[in-house]
């Protein structure tokens, strides 16, 4: 019965950590995408001035 409870905490926090990474990368991607569009809106409007 311990060996379960242990193994079922495991996955619980395996879970936490994974959808918390995924939540990471999704930041992290959603951020440099806008940072890349927002540079090259930028640049467009400088060259186009």
């Amino acid at each position: 019965m311990v060996l379960m409870s242990t193994k079922l905490q495991n996955i619980g926090y395996n879970f936490i950590y994974s959808s918390d990474v995924k939540q990471l990368f999704k930041t992290l991607v959603g951020d440099t995408r806008e940072a890349m569009t927002i540079k090259y809106c930028y640049a467009y409007t400088i060259s186009h001035d």
